[in-house]
């Protein structure tokens, strides 16, 4: 099965885990946008429904998910501005003179992306993507990698990975749901580093974490179902060039995923 198949079949069983009245309540109109770095992204009508199947239903959709595909998966949601069907999609003829809709392909052609696709060759590109890519600056590598430590930054760089920055599309995603063994599998390093990578001052300056919990269905106690990340997307300022450019960083990042800050004058 392909992921949307995965999504289809996953949604069927969750709709009778949820009870009818409640899954057309709150998940009727909740979308499958797409597949991207092992983590399952689908679209809410609004910010209330997000919010509301973000804390009730992503641990239940998450191990059906999971259990589906036979790997961990990550689970996100998001809103989206409504856009004109003919902007979302794009009709097309197919070969027996019917018509048929496909979405747009979400490769930029930059001269930058196409001297990718040319270099890796489109068979390979097809595999390797190489526009598909995550971002992180010379500033980081400079500034924090030594400081926290490289299994530190991986962390830090695997869950930026998880989320989604699109301001041109006004489309943004920074909580991952997760857990403990999918980022170690994923990286190659051990839980106990994991686990003291949540105490790290520098982390601390990345990642929120926090533990989710599910009610046991048989003992009806409460048992740990995972992790939720609240990711930094920008790149704090360092004390030092704060104060060099007269801004006042705040270190705990807003709930947006990016800086807050305010100018000062630096002589006063």
């Amino acid at each position: 099965m392909d992921s949307k198949q995965v999504w289809d079949a996953s949604i069927t069983q969750l709709r009778s885990e949820m009870g009818q009245a409640s899954f057309n309540t709150w998940f009727k109109k909740v979308k499958y946008l797409e597949f991207n770095n092992d983590t399952f992204v689908a679209v809410a009508p609004d910010s209330k429904t997000r919010d509301w199947v973000a804390d009730r239903v992503t641990t239940t959709l998450q191990r059906i998910l999971s259990g589906m595909m036979n790997d961990s998966v990550s689970l996100s949601f998001i809103t989206q501005p409504s856009i004109p069907d003919n902007e979302t999609e794009k009709k097309t003829e197919n070969k027996s003179g019917g018509n048929k809709y496909t979405k747009p392909t979400r490769f930029i052609s930059s001269p930058r992306n196409i001297a990718l696709h040319k270099a890796y060759g489109s068979k390979r590109a097809g595999v390797i993507q190489p526009e598909n890519i995550v971002v992180t600056t010379n500033y980081f590598f400079k500034n924090y990698v030594k400081k926290m430590g490289s299994n530190n930054a991986m962390i830090v760089i695997w869950c930026r990975k998880k989320c989604i920055w699109r301001p041109e599309e006004d489309i943004f995603r920074n909580v991952v749901y997760t857990t403990r063994d999918a980022i170690s599998a994923d990286l190659g390093i051990s839980e106990k580093t994991i686990d003291r990578a949540w105490d790290d001052p520098y982390v601390k300056m990345f990642l929120r974490h926090e533990v989710t919990w599910r009610k046991d269905k048989e003992t009806g106690q409460a048992r740990k179902a995972g992790i939720k990340i609240t990711v930094r997307m920008d790149d704090p300022l360092t004390e030092e060039d704060a104060l060099a450019i007269g801004i006042q960083e705040n270190y705990d990042f807003s709930e947006d995923g990016v800086a807050v800050f305010d100018e000062f004058d630096i002589l006063q």
